[in-house]
């Protein structure tokens, strides 16, 4: 009983840090989402002297990595990330033609609050937890209470974090011309395509969701548990209960053992 005991308390324990260390994992880094954005640029030249006017058109391909804080373009070997601008807000207001891959990182801070309240919570839950398993008491019924609450945080989070991004993609139309400005020359830009796929940060949220639960329904099993508590407060309560059960191990087997009624 004792090794049995020990481990749900490993697993316990094991699980609250797979969960925490994955979601500080997720939130601190930026692959949250791989972004890929193709446009068609057309840039009219007058030659010199003439009034003839050329249309040189150029094929520009962006590809970046967003995640919580930064949005990462990569450029050849060179990677450049910048902040998602959360000092602006968690709201915006839609601009039309916009490029998408900004457009689709400004519409997803909406969620950032759900996985910071879910570190919280998960930090607090994890230590309740390391002290109900000391201590076996009722703290770990407030660790498993934490753990998920950050579950519905996460869950949440995530739900608002596809929505933002649906929602973006169903109000900016593609092959629309656009005017744009580049210094002092003119032109259009006609986005073709536009692709997006979750990274492994996104993935994490999942396992630290699944560890989360896990470790709840552990902590309620540990804390519901028999322990030898109780036969200890009852020796201590019960004049001569130790002597008749030290006396009753040392009986030999097939004799008869004293029934004790309370």
């Amino acid at each position: 009983m004792p090794c049995r005991g020990q481990f749900w308390t490993v697993a316990c324990l094991g699980t609250g840090t797979t969960s925490l260390a994955a979601l500080l994992l997720a939130v601190a880094t930026e692959h949250w989402v791989y972004l890929m954005e193709q446009c068609l640029i057309e840039i009219p030249i007058n030659e010199n002297g003439t009034n003839i006017t050329h249309i040189t058109a150029y094929n520009f391909t962006t590809i970046s990595r967003a995640g919580l804080w930064k949005i990462c373009l990569e450029d050849m070997d060179v990677t450049n990330c910048v902040d998602v601008g959360l000092s602006e807000g968690l709201k915006r207001e839609r601009v039309d033609g916009q490029w998408m891959t900004g457009a689709v990182t400004e519409a997803t801070r909406a969620q950032f609050p759900l996985p910071v309240a879910a570190v919280v919570l998960t930090l607090s839950g994890f230590i309740f937890s390391i002290l109900g398993n000391y201590r076996k008491d009722k703290k770990m019924i407030v660790s498993a209470v934490l753990y998920i609450l950050s579950g519905m945080c996460l869950s949440i989070g995530v739900i608002v974090y596809i929505s933002s991004i649906n929602d973006e993609l169903s109000h900016q139309p593609m092959n629309i011309k656009v005017p744009i400005e580049m210094g002092t020359v003119k032109g259009t830009r006609e986005c073709q395509s536009f692709k997006y796929a979750y990274d492994w940060s996104f993935f994490l949220i999942g396992i630290s969701f699944i560890m989360e639960e896990i470790s709840a329904v552990i902590s309620v099993k540990v804390y519901l548990a028999p322990t030898g508590k109780n036969l200890e407060n009852m020796m201590k309560i019960i004049p001569g209960l130790e002597e008749k059960l030290n006396l009753g191990k040392d009986r030999p087997e097939g004799t008869s053992h004293t029934t004790l009624i309370w």
